[in-house]
């Protein structure tokens, strides 16, 4: 699903930059072709930097669900013993931590506008879970 968007976005520069090339106003059509690719720019950022990702050398497990420092979440991965995260009827995501002193900790996402993106999302976050339990 992330390649389409690559995708998507390159062949959104690429119309902008073309756009730039056609244009008799170069002035006004370089700050759209900028804000074009200011906007790629941040899309990618936005696609890539959320998920659930290890740290085996650290021993730590980072939960990241926005680009701010605020939505990082980085706990021990010794400390878990189990770790899920479940859909909450289409306004966002819920991921359970039990820790091995048996106590639970949830951390919620809320999706920015409800579309296929999210339900793809969820899907890949699953994913991501399974193959950080399988090792």
């Amino acid at each position: 699903m992330r390649l389409w968007f690559i995708v998507a976005f390159a062949f959104f520069d690429f119309l902008m930059i073309f756009f730039y090339s056609q244009s008799e106003a170069k002035g006004k059509a370089f700050l759209f072709v900028l804000g074009a690719i200011v906007f790629t720019v941040c899309g990618l950022l936005w696609i890539y930097t959320q998920g659930v990702f290890i740290n085996r050398k650290n021993n730590k497990l980072k939960i990241v669900v926005g680009i701010s420092k605020r939505d990082r979440y980085e706990r021990v991965l010794s400390d878990i013993q189990a770790l899920d995260v479940e859909k909450v009827s289409s306004i966002g995501m819920k991921f359970i931590m039990i820790h091995q002193n048996g106590s639970v900790e949830k951390i919620e996402y809320k999706f920015y506008r409800i579309s296929f993106f999210e339900e793809a999302q969820f899907k890949r976050m699953k994913r991501q879970l399974r193959k950080i339990l399988e090792k």
